[in-house]
Parts: structure tokens; sequence; C-alpha cells
């Protein structure tokens, strides 16, 4: 086994038990695998794509329609185990009405867990970017 298929194979069994621990902790109602995944993702989005992503909860707990947003790129980010179209839609819902709009261009919606095979068509707005197929990621995705 060469190094690359060592390294992939070994993320990929680490996103499967965070996944898996995310699961098992919110079935018992602990959430602060949620919490501690927003600054994990936070670092490891800025590392593969060169984001500059700031975690929003680290200054104000349970910020609206957003965890993470780089607004020198105008990107930010929802991380959530609920991978329902209700609370993508709820989630582009409160970008707009808490005027994300001017701060961020497009809304990324990734999901501690595996995504729904499909999703209806979001009401979107403003102009906000996002693509059903692109916008809306899990771990396999990373």
């Amino acid at each position: 086994m060469n190094q690359r298929e060592f390294d992939i194979k070994t993320i990929s069994n680490d996103f499967a038990l965070w996944e898996l621990r995310i699961f098992n902790t919110n079935a018992l109602n602990l959430y602060d695998g949620n919490i501690i995944s927003e600054s994990i993702l936070c670092e490891i989005l800025n590392c593969i794509f060169d984001y500059s992503l700031k975690n929003g909860n680290a200054d104000k707990l349970n910020s609206p329609a957003i965890d993470l947003g780089d607004k020198k790129n105008r990107i930010a980010f929802q991380i959530t185990s609920t991978k329902s179209a209700t609370k993508i839609q709820e989630t582009i819902t409160k970008f707009r009405e808490h005027g994300l709009r001017e701060f961020y261009d497009e809304l990324f919606v990734l999901i501690l867990g595996k995504k729904q095979k499909s999703y209806p068509t979001f009401n979107i707005t403003d102009g906000l970017v996002f693509n059903k197929e692109k916008n809306i990621l899990d771990f396999r995705d990373l």
C-alpha cells in the first residue's frame, strides 16, 4: 500500500468514526460533538480549500443561520447533523432574515453524517448562490 492510499483510508475511517459518534451521542441528546465539530471542520475546510473561515459561534453562541464564515471569500457554512430539507430551508431563510447576504455570496450546508439522496428545490432569493447538488455536503464530499 502506498502512502496516498494509506492516507485516504485513514481519513475515510476517521470520518466514519466521527459520523458514528455524532449519531450515537445525538441519540442520547448529547450535542457537544456537534459544537466541537464546528471548530475542527473550520480548520479542515481552511486547509483543504485555502479559506479564511472563522467560527461565528466562538464569539456568540448559536450564531444565526451560519456557523462558519469567510468574509474575504464571501462564503458561509452551516454545520449540522440534521439532513432534512426543512432544516436547510430554515437555514436559507434565517440567512436572508439576518442580512447575511451583505457579507456572503455563497452558503454551504455540511451534514455531520449522510446527506439525503435528493433534495427539493429550495426558495432562494437575494442572489444567494446555493445549488442543492453542490452546496449540500457531507463527509464523503470532503
